[in-house]
């Protein structure tokens, strides 16, 4: 069967997760994504702020990897192209709830918002994805049991317990923004981008 493969575009909600891969040390990461919807209400001659949609972005590539941490921090507008699944998962109360994901292929920022400047980087061979360590890697996703906890509400993560996989070291970046910072600013690209194509 082909996998169903998606374009989203959205704003990046929580920092670049990096991880390493157990069999070959290989670089991989995560992160969470906003997809903000607005619709035009013809009645009311006024735009509407519809739900948000979260997703977790996989990037199993070690060039994308890469790539991704050396460029994305929260708030950026970006677009992601990959192959999409829904996660099944179960809640404290035993509820069954869902979870959708993006196994990356392509990673850009989104040009209709600024102007971004392209290093051309070295290709290496590429690797399928090894589904359980990608579990166990963005279960705190989905899940409060003391790993990462995801509010299911705003999509807000708390990234300060440690999953147990190892990870490539971390860059100190004091520039990032926090996640609410980064909903709202998708939020108001979003406005603004609708009231220009008006």
């Amino acid at each position: 069967m082909t996998a169903a493969t998606t374009t989203v575009s959205g704003t990046v909600v929580t920092n670049v997760r990096k991880e390493v891969k157990r069999e070959t040390q290989e670089p991989w990461c995560h992160f969470r994504l906003a997809c903000n919807e607005r619709y035009y209400d013809s009645r009311n001659n006024q735009w509407v702020e519809a739900e948000t949609s979260y997703f977790t972005i996989i990037c199993w590539q070690p060039h994308l990897a890469r790539n991704v941490a050396a460029s994305l921090k929260v708030g950026d507008p970006i677009v992601v192209y990959g192959r999409s699944r829904v996660r099944e998962w179960r809640d404290d109360q035993n509820a069954l709830r869902y979870s959708l994901e993006i196994s990356a292929s392509s990673i850009g920022h989104d040009l209709f918002w600024g102007s971004s400047a392209f290093t051309k980087g070295t290709r290496h061979g590429q690797a399928g994805p090894e589904a359980e360590e990608i579990k166990q890697a963005v279960s705190g996703y989905m899940y409060g049991g003391g790993e990462r906890c995801v509010d299911h509400a705003t999509g807000e993560i708390d990234d300060a317990a440690d999953t147990g996989v190892p990870r490539v070291a971390e860059d100190d970046d004091d520039d990032v923004g926090d996640v609410d910072g980064g909903v709202e600013h998708s939020m108001e690209h979003v406005a603004d981008r609708d009231r220009l194509a008006v």
